[in-house]
């Protein structure tokens, strides 16, 4: 028994001993505790898939397989990207549907495969525009690139960077050295305009075919040359059944790297930074890969017996003469911000390359936004009047060059263009917007920096009459102090009293107050005023207190989108109520049906100069000189023909005061506009434009009535049946 006892007492104390070492170690953490840890929990592995339509052995699939492992590296493991090179997961455009919908994670297309979606893409097209590769680079790393990306957005996708598949090249059964060498050609080219009308503007005949049906047709003699990138030339063995190559590097195939918006929201903020950062870190590396990889497969070409030219200098310089226009007649279809931020590229890169750097003209202007159409109709005036001066020898010996920003129709936007404009040395005027809201903004600006700044749209009259001596800025174009008394009286002929219905912001409350004091002079009240805010859309009320007051007619001052919300409504409720606008109702791009509507109301808005039918053999003979150096038929230009003149005519103006002074500073030529003398322009022929107290070159001489045909063109109102 006295064992027995023994032996349990033990066993307790053994049992006790136990529980108090395990609570011990536990305590110290060295065992785990009976809780889950987090910190030691298996992380969880997120899989993204990465399709790519190269195969390996190329640059941009060695540069997918790197970045995959950067990332896992980065993550800890926590997340694992698969590449899929070849095609595997379907072609471009298959794939670039499914990043879309979020069924595939992570694509390289080629900026080509946007063009629907995206027409922007499209600037990498264009032959011969970059001067070299490394600005093309600095274009793509600068705005220009971050621009590109950020519009991804729009369709779903979350751009990362932009990686290459390298320089185009030409290939054919003989050299191509100068332009005359197409003539007669057979050149395949993908599905594109742009594409297009490069070869058959140098003679040959394009017809597009497959990427992949493109050996066996240069093999069958269906076609007899080709561009593609070296990569693309010797994996498809295209050089295999070509006898010729030249180098020419015109054009670039860059490829965009883009995540699935679904898949990129889905993830931390910790891991989205990493895909981007990463993708940005190889791009300097697969760009010189893609260097390093285009001098083996052109020692690959050149053993399999194949000629490889080199264009020189002076025949790159033939070429971009020839084709220099694609630029400009695809401008509308690229976009003019995008175009133009290139071109700030370039002409800052040129004027770094010379002693004697060419004459600045700036264009501060929505390029991109509602009022996009009115800034391209005068980045295109100022362009036109550039050429015909630079054809004529230039200015002062130096040649006239352009340069335009975006301002989104943004103030501050506004403001930094203008602060941009006056550090630039060569820079002699700008070319302000549309919008008066943005110009009166930037007033203090422009007289801080005393830069000329010309006018070819903006009507609020204090733009000209500031106040400021000296005054920097001059205008062609319209004056609310003269819009108003030419808008009301007319307004009062078609019936009173009349109804004054305006936009709520400075511009219309201004013109509101004008009304109605010139109407006192006229010994006449209205029938109301009513204002609303920007953006309005519903205006019954307003409609119905119109009605009420039994108003003859209504005179109406707002922004387009506004302005046509309010005559639909007034449409439907009063049919036959004249209606007469300011011309801030056609400053945007306008649709069939709102083109019918005003059409069919009637609607009537002043006008300076109209192009279609021509006013005058000026007229007609500027309409000759944009088609051919535009190289385009559009009819396009005509809803916004007048900014397109004054533009046209203030350049001119420009030069005529760059000659009397025979100077570059810009207070000389502020000086020297306002003592010009007699000018044939296009609006009309300007005797002394301005003066001292006058900034403003047209009267109420140049104010006609105007309205639109269902065509599309705008009319003299005395021309159309009432």
């Amino acid at each position: 028994m006295k064992e027995n006892r023994i032996i349990a007492f033990l066993s307790v104390l053994l049992v006790a001993v136990l529980a108090l070492l395990f609570y011990r170690l536990q305590s110290h953490n060295f065992l785990p505790s009976s809780q889950p840890d987090s910190t030691l929990a298996v992380p969880r592995v997120q899989q993204l898939r990465l399709g790519v339509n190269i195969p390996p052995g190329t640059a941009l699939h060695a540069a997918a397989e790197r970045f995959a492992q950067r990332v896992s590296e980065g993550s800890r493991q926590s997340i694992r990207v698969s590449v899929y090179p070849n095609q595997q997961l379907g072609n471009d455009s298959q794939m670039l549907e499914m990043a879309r919908r979020g069924e595939l994670d992570l694509v390289l297309i080629p900026t080509a495969k946007f063009s629907t979606d995206l027409p922007e893409m499209q600037v990498f097209d264009l032959p011969f525009f970059f001067p070299s590769r490394q600005l093309l680079y600095q274009a793509l790393d600068g705005q220009l690139g971050t621009t590109l990306l950020e519009r991804l957005d729009g369709i779903g996708l979350k751009g990362l960077a932009f990686w290459e598949n390298g320089f185009k090249q030409l290939t054919a059964n003989r050299p191509l050295l100068v332009p005359t060498d197409f003539k007669g050609l057979k050149m395949r080219v993908m599905n594109s305009p742009i594409l297009q009308d490069q070869f058959e503007s140098l003679g040959a005949t394009t017809i597009p075919i497959d990427f992949h049906a493109t050996r066996k047709a240069l093999a069958d003699g269906v076609v007899d040359g080709q561009e593609n990138p070296l990569v693309a030339i010797v994996s498809m063995k295209f050089h295999e059944v070509q006898s010729h190559m030249t180098i020419s590097n015109h054009a670039y195939l860059g490829y965009v790297f883009a995540m699935s918006k679904n898949s990129f929201d889905r993830l931390s903020s910790k891991d989205q930074h990493l895909i981007v950062t990463t993708a940005q870190a190889l791009t300097a590396w697969e760009r010189d890969e893609t260097k390093r990889y285009e001098e083996q497969f052109m020692d690959t070409a050149r053993q399999a017996g194949m000629t490889i030219d080199t264009l020189s200098p002076a025949e790159l310089k033939t070429f971009q003469q020839v084709l220099d226009y694609l630029p400009r007649k695809f401008e509308q279809t690229i976009g003019a911000d995008i175009i133009s931020q290139a071109q700030e590229v370039i002409v800052q890169y040129l004027a770094s390359q010379t002693q004697a750097p060419e004459i600045l003209i700036g264009l501060d202007a929505d390029l991109s936004a509602q009022s996009a159409r009115v800034g391209l109709a005068f980045k295109q005036g100022i362009q036109l009047a550039i050429h015909t001066i630079n054809q004529q020898g230039g200015l002062l010996g130096r040649p006239l060059r352009l340069m335009a920003r975006d301002h989104q129709g943004v103030p501050e936007r506004g403001r930094a263009n203008i602060r941009f404009f006056a550090e630039q040395p060569n820079l002699v005027a700008i070319v302000g917007g549309k919008d008066s809201t943005v110009v009166l903004e930037e007033l203090d600006l422009i007289h801080q920096y005393q830069v000329p700044y010309l006018i070819p749209w903006a009507a609020a009259s204090e733009l000209t009459e500031n106040g400021q001596q000296p005054n920097f800025v001059f205008r062609v174009s319209l004056n609310d102090r003269l819009v108003v008394p030419f808008l009301t009286e007319t307004a009062v002929q078609r019936g009173h009293p009349i109804a004054i219905v305006f936009e709520n912001n400075a511009w219309g409350r201004q013109n509101n107050m004008r009304i109605q004091a010139y109407l006192s002079q006229l010994g006449q009240q209205p029938a109301g005023s009513w204002r609303f805010p920007p953006g309005e859309k519903n205006f019954q009320d307003t409609i119905t207190h119109i009605v009420s007051t039994q108003a003859k007619s209504v005179l109406l001052i707002a922004s387009p989108k506004s302005s046509l919300s309010f005559i639909k409504a007034l449409s439907s409720a009063v049919p036959h109520m004249p209606i007469l606008s300011h011309w801030g109702l056609i400053g945007d791009a306008m649709t069939a049906e709102e083109i019918n509507l005003l059409a069919d109301k009637k609607v009537v808005f002043p006008q300076t100069v109209l192009l279609y039918p021509p006013d005058t053999d000026r007229v007609q003979r500027l309409l000759s000189e944009y088609r051919s150096y535009f190289q385009t038929d559009s009819h396009e230009l005509i809803r916004f023909g007048a900014g397109f003149v004054h533009a046209y005519d203030l350049i001119h103006l420009l030069a005529q005061a760059i000659v009397a002074g025979n100077s570059l500073d810009r207070q000389v030529i502020r000086a020297a506009l306002e003592q010009l003398h007699a000018y044939e322009g296009i609006v009309k022929t300007y005797h002394q434009p301005f003066t001292a107290e006058r900034h403003d070159a047209l009267g109420l001489d140049e104010y006609r009535l105007a309205q639109f045909l269902k065509t599309g063109h705008i009319v003299l109102v005395d021309r159309v049946d009432p």
